[in-house]
C-alpha cells in the first residue's frame, strides 16, 4: 500500500470527513451534572425524531475530546510524545489492513489490485468521544445520517457501547460492536470505482443513555486532483457512474444525458464504420488485455456505451448516454497471419478482413444497437486482428482513433486516458450546407456493388512526382495524398469514362479539426469535403502536374468554404451536389486514414503493423478509394479501392500499370 503524508492543504480540503465541534472539555462536561441544562441540551436535540421520521439533515458537527491540554508547556511535551508514537504506530498497522481489504476487493472484482491502492492515498484519523445522557437520549444524535464520502473507513470502537445503526430496508438497525474486530465501511468512492457492487451505506451515530461511547475513525481518501471511476472488466456490463474529480461533489447515481448529433455527426446517423488494427507480434492474454482496456475506456468515453435515440422532433437524433454497453467477441484462426491473403481476389483466398469484425444487421444502424462492436481474433502464431465496427455518428476515424489508444493506455495500467475526452463542443460552427446537402442526398441513394481490391503505389513513383511538382510549381511542395489521389482520379477516369466533355468529378474527404477549433480530445465527428469539378478529357489526358495542382487548390479553398453558413447561396449548394448525384459514376470519392492516429494504438507494448478498412461494404453509393492506410515496412502508399465495376477492374488496373 503506498501512502503519501497528507499537506497541510489537503488536511484542511479534507476537512468536512474529520471536522469536529469546538467545545470546552466533553468529559468534564458529562461529568458535571449541573451544567446539562435544557439550554446545553438544546444545541443537539433533533426535534423531527418525535415524528419518527428519518433525518436528512447532513451536520457533521460531533463533540470530541478536547486535547487542548496537550498544549500546555507543563504538560504537553512527554504526552505529546507519547501520543504521536501511539498514533503513528496504529495508522501503520491500519494501512496494512486496508492493504489486505483492498487485495481481497480487487479479487472479488476480477481487477487488478494495483489499479485501486493508486486510487486511495491518504489516511486521517478522528477520535471521536459520545457523552451518555441520562433524560434526553432519545431526541439526541451523536452523528447524523450520511454516508462517508472516503474509499474505506475503518473503525475501532475502544470501549465496545452500542450506538452505530445502519439504515436498510428504511429501518435503522442497531450493530453491535465487537471487541475483537474492526468495523470496515465501505465509502462513496468504492461504490463508484466498484461500479455499485459495493455499496456506501447511509448509518448514523445515537446517543447511550448510561455509558460514554468512545471510537476511532481511520478514513482512507482518494488523492486530491485525482479521478474517480467505474472499474469493470465486462464491455457489456451498465456504468451506473459517471468519472469525476475527487472534488467534485459526491453524486453516486449517474444520470441519464442526453447528446444532442451536431450538423457533423448527421449525415452519418445510421452508416457504420469498421476498421482493422493489425498486431503481428504476440503479447500475453491480447483478448483479455484488450477487452480489459475496453471496459475502463467506456467509463471516459460513456455517450460510446449508450445507443441512438430520436430527439424532440423535426427527425433530430441524439446519442443516449444510458449505459447499455457495447458488444465484444473473440475469436481465432487456424492459420498464422501471413498466411491468411488479405484482399486476394482469387477463388482460393484464405481470409478477407470482412470476417475479422462484427457487423449491423443490414449493414445500418438502427435505434436499438450497439454504437460499438468489437472483435479480438487471435491467429496461430501469435498474432491478432482488432476489428472495430461503429455508429458513425459517435464518432469519425480521428475520433475512434483516439478511443482506441485510450483502450491501450487504460489496458497497459494507467488510471485515465492520456487525452481528457470530450464528445460534445458546442463552439464548433454548423457544417457547410453544401456538404450538408451532398451528405443527405447520398444517405438517399440506392447502393451499388462495386469491385473491392487493395492496391499499393511505390514510393518511387511518389517521390519523382513530388519532385517533379516541387520544380514545376516553383518550390512547392505537395503531399502524398495529393500525389496518390491525382494518380488515382488520372487512372480511373481513363478506365471508366469515354465522353471527354463529360464531367469527372472528386470528392476529398478532409478532417477539419484544425480548421474548426476543435477542443482537444473532442472524438466527434469533424470531417466535411470539396467538390472538384472537371471534364473528363482534362483529367484522363492532362499533365499530372496539372492534377495535383488541381487537387492541392481545392483543399486549400476548404477554410473558405467552413465559413459558409445557412445564408450562402442556396441555389450553388443544391446543384453542385447534384452534379454528384447526376452523375454518380463518374465521381470518385478519396479518404485518408493517414496521421489520424490508428497506426499509434498501443496494446500490450506493440503497434499495429497494418491498418486496414472493411473490402466489402453493401451500402457503398458512390465510387471510393481509402488511401495511405498505414502499412509498416510496405514500399510505398497502400490504398482500398472501391470505385470500378467489375467489368472495369481490368482497364483501371492496367491504366495504374502504366503509369507505373
Amino acid at each position: 500500500m503506498k501512502m503519501e503524508a497528507p499537506s497541510s492543504s489537503d488536511e484542511s480540503r479534507w476537512s468536512s470527513v474529520a471536522s469536529s465541534l469546538p467545545v470546552r472539555n466533553v468529559q468534564d462536561l458529562a461529568t458535571c451534572g449541573e451544567e446539562l441544562t435544557s439550554e446545553t441540551l438544546q444545541r443537539y436535540i433533533r426535534m423531527d425524531i418525535q415524528n419518527g421520521d428519518v433525518l436528512v439533515e447532513q451536520s457533521s458537527e460531533v463533540p470530541v475530546i478536547d486535547l487542548g491540554r496537550l498544549f500546555d508547556p507543563q504538560f504537553a511535551q512527554q504526552e505529546a510524545a507519547r501520543l504521536r508514537k501511539s498514533i503513528e504506530d496504529y495508522s501503520s498497522e491500519l494501512m496494512k489492513v486496508s492493504h489486505s481489504i483492498v487485495t481481497l476487493i480487487a479479487k472479488t472484482l476480477n481487477i487488478d489490485p494495483k489499479l485501486m491502492e493508486d486510487k486511495y492515498m491518504s489516511q486521517f484519523l478522528r477520535m471521536n468521544f459520545y457523552p451518555p445522557c441520562k433524560t434526553m437520549a432519545e431526541k439526541l444524535l451523536g452523528f447524523s445520517p450520511h454516508s462517508d464520502g472516503t474509499f474505506l473507513t475503518l473503525l475501532l470502537e475502544v470501549n465496545s457501547v452500542e450506538g452505530l445503526q445502519i439504515k436498510r430496508h428504511n429501518a435503522w438497525i442497531p450493530v453491535k460492536p465487537n471487541p475483537q474486530a474492526l468495523l470496515v465501511n465501505v465509502g462513496d468512492y468504492l461504490e463508484i470505482m466498484s461500479n455499485g457492487k459495493y455499496k456506501s451505506i447511509e448509518h448514523r451515530v445515537t446517543i447511550n443513555t448510561n455509558q460514554e461511547r468512545i471510537t476511532v475513525s481511520a478514513f482512507h481518501v482518494p488523492l486530491l486532483g485525482g479521478v474517480i471511476s467505474p472499474v469493470t472488466d465486462i464491455p457489456e456490463e451498465k456504468i451506473l457512474y459517471k468519472t469525476m474529480g475527487v472534488e467534485e461533489p459526491l453524486e453516486l447515481e449517474m444520470t441519464t444525458s442526453n447528446i444532442d448529433l451536431s450538423s457533423f455527426d448527421k449525415g452519418f446517423a445510421t452508416m457504420p464504420a469498421t476498421c482493422f488494427l493489425m498486431f503481428e507480434h504476440p503479447i500475453d492474454e491480447p483478448v483479455e488485455t484488450i477487452k480489459r482496456g475496453l471496459s475502463r475506456a467506456l467509463v471516459h468515453y460513456y455517450p460510446i456505451a449508450g445507443r441512438l435515440a430520436p430527439g424532440d422532433g423535426n427527425g433530430e437524433l441524439r446519442i443516449e448516454c444510458n449505459g447499455e454497453g457495447v458488444v465484444f467477441m473473440e475469436a481465432t484462426a487456424d492459420c498464422a497471419m501471413k498466411e491468411a491473403k488479405f484482399f486476394d481476389r482469387s477463388s482460393g483466398a484464405m481470409m478477407l478482413p470482412d470476417d475479422l469484425a462484427v457487423y449491423y444487421p443490414d449493414n445500418r444502424c438502427g435505434f436499438t444497437d450497439p454504437l460499438l462492436l468489437m472483435q479480438v481474433t487471435v491467429f496461430s502464431c501469435g498474432g491478432f486482428v482488432v476489428g472495430v465496427t461503429w455508429n458513425h455518428a459517435i464518432a469519425d476515424g480521428a475520433g475512434m482513433a483516439q478511443f482506441l489508444q485510450a483502450v491501450g493506455e487504460l489496458a497497459s495500467g494507467l488510471s485515465v486516458p492520456s487525452i481528457i475526452p470530450i464528445r460534445c463542443d458546442n463552439s464548433l460552427p454548423s457544417i457547410p450546407p453544401v456538404i450538408a446537402y451532398a451528405q443527405q442526398s447520398m444517405m438517399g441513394l440506392a447502393p451499388r456493388n462495386f469491385a473491392c481490391f487493395d492496391y499499393t503505389i511505390p514510393s518511387s513513383l511518389i517521390n519523382s512526382i513530388k519532385a517533379e511538382f516541387h520544380d514545376h510549381a516553383n518550390g512547392q511542395l505537395c503531399t502524398v495524398f495529393e500525389v496518390v489521389t491525382a494518380v488515382l482520379w488520372q487512372c480511373r477516369t481513363r478506365a471508366v469514362i469515354s465522353d471527354p466533355m463529360s464531367p469527372s468529378l472528386l470528392f476529398i474527404v478532409a478532417n477539419v479539426r484544425k480548421h474548426m477549433g476543435a477542443k482537444e480530445g473532442y472524438y466527434g465527428n469533424c470531417v466535411t469535403g470539396k467538390l472538384v469539378i472537371a471534364t473528363s478529357g482534362s483529367v484522363a489526358n492532362g499533365h499530372v502536374m496539372d492534377i495535383v495542382k488541381m487537387i492541392k487548390c481545392a483543399k486549400e479553398q476548404i477554410p473558405e468554404q467552413l465559413k459558409e453558413n445557412g445564408g450562402g447561396d442556396n441555389l450553388q449548394a443544391r446543384e453542385r451536389p447534384g452534379d454528384m448525384l447526376r452523375y454518380n459514376y463518374n465521381l470518385l470519392s478519396v479518404s485518408s486514414m493517414r496521421n489520424i492516429g490508428l497506426d499509434e494504438v498501443e496494446v500490450g507494448g506493440r503497434r499495429p503493423v497494418r491498418v486496414m478498412c472493411r473490402a466489402r461494404v453493401p451500402h457503398m453509393t458512390l465510387p471510393s478509394c481509402v488511401v495511405c492506410l498505414p502499412w509498416k515496412g510496405k514500399d510505398g502508399s497502400n490504398m482500398v479501392t472501391r470505385c470500378v465495376r467489375e467489368e472495369h477492374v481490368d482497364a483501371f488496373l492496367g491504366e495504374l500499370a502504366r503509369f507505373i
